[in-house]
C-alpha cells in the first residue's frame, strides 16, 4: 500500500539470476551476487532501507525457489505454510514483495476486467505479475509515509498520488491494500465503473495500524454508498489476524442508489 508496504531496492541472488520469471526490467543487474557482499557493504554506503532488504532477501533465501517460479511470494508462502515457519517468514515477505498474496485465479480474473489502473502500488509486485501474464496495467503511487523511495521496483511505477487515476476512467481500478488515505482519494477521484479491492471490507475503528496499511474509514464509506460488491475470491492469509480477499466491486447505477435511499426511508418511517 501507500503507506504501508516496503518496496525492494536490492534482489536477492535467485531472482536477480532471473529465478522469479518476472519482467526483466524487475531484475537490478548491479545487485551483489550474494548476500553477505550486501552485508559487507552495509556499515560504508547502504541506507537503513537498503540493509533491511538486503535481510530480507538474505532470509527469504532459506525458502528456495524452484528456477523460473512466475510468483515466489506464493511459492514462498506455500513453502512456509507446509514447513509450520510462517509466523517466522511472514514480515520479510511483507517487507519483500507484498501484504497481500496474489493467486493465478486472482490474476486471470483481473486481467479479463482490464486493463488496470493500481493506486498506492508500492513496489509494484501485484503490477508486476500482472504485466508478466499480458495484463496491460498502469501502475502508481506517490511514496509519500515511505522514509525512501524504492531505487527499484518490480515493475515500472510511476510517481504520483492516487488521484492520477482520474486520468484513467477506461481502465479498472486495482486497490491491494492501498493504506491511509490513498483509498479514499483514489475512490473520489476514479470516473470508471470497475474496481478490483484486495483487503478485509470492514474498517476497524480507531485501529491506527490498520488504517495506515489497509485503508482509511472514509474509503470504506465511499464503498458502501457508492459500489456494488459482484464477485469475491479467497487469496491466501499472509496476516493471521486479518481477513483479506479480492472483491470486484461496479459502480452502483443512479437508479439503484435511488431505490437504496427510498428502502431506508421506508424502514426509518416503519420503525424497522
Amino acid at each position: 500500500g501507500e503507506n504501508g508496504r516496503l518496496g525492494a531496492s536490492e534482489l536477492s541472488a535467485d531472482l536477480a539470476s532471473g529465478a522469479s520469471g518476472l519482467p526483466e526490467r524487475a531484475v537490478v543487474a548491479a545487485a551483489p551476487a550474494a548476500p553477505e557482499l550486501i552485508f559487507a557493504e552495509t556499515a560504508n554506503r547502504l541506507s537503513e532501507h537498503r540493509w533491511r532488504v538486503a535481510a530480507d532477501a538474505n532470509e527469504l533465501s532459506k525458502l528456495a525457489l524452484e528456477p523460473g517460479d512466475p510468483n515466489p511470494l506464493l511459492a514462498r508462502f506455500e513453502m512456509a505454510q507446509r514447513t509450520g515457519t510462517l509466523s517466522k517468514f511472514a514480515a520479510a515477505l511483507t517487507s519483500y514483495y507484498a501484504h497481500a498474496v496474489p493467486t493465478e485465479e486472482a490474476l486471470a480474473f483481473i486481467k479479463q476486467v482490464g486493463p488496470v489502473v493500481e493506486a498506492g502500488a508500492g513496489n509494484g509486485y501485484w503490477s508486476a505479475l500482472l504485466r508478466a501474464r499480458g495484463t496491460e496495467v498502469v501502475a502508481y503511487d506517490s511514496w509519500r509515509g515511505y522514509s525512501y523511495k524504492p531505487e527499484a521496483t518490480w515493475t515500472e511505477v510511476r510517481t504520483a498520488d492516487a488521484s492520477a487515476v482520474a486520468a484513467h476512467g477506461d481502465r479498472t481500478l486495482l486497490l491491494s491494500w492501498p493504506g491511509g488515505d490513498a483509498a479514499s482519494t483514489a475512490l473520489t477521484n476514479f470516473k470508471g465503473g470497475r474496481l478490483v479491492y484486495v483487503g478485509e471490507l470492514q474498517h476497524r475503528g480507531s485501529d491506527i495500524w490498520y488504517s495506515d496499511v489497509m485503508a482509511d474509514s472514509r474509503f470504506f464509506s465511499i464503498l458502501e454508498r457508492d459500489w456494488r460488491l459482484v464477485s469475491k475470491i479467497k487469496t491466501p492469509q499472509l496476516q493471521p489476524s486479518v481477513n483479506d480477499a479480492l472483491h470486484y466491486f461496479e459502480r452502483k447505477t443512479r437508479v439503484e442508489k435511488l431505490l437504496e435511499r427510498h428502502r431506508a426511508r421506508t424502514r426509518a418511517d416503519s420503525g424497522h
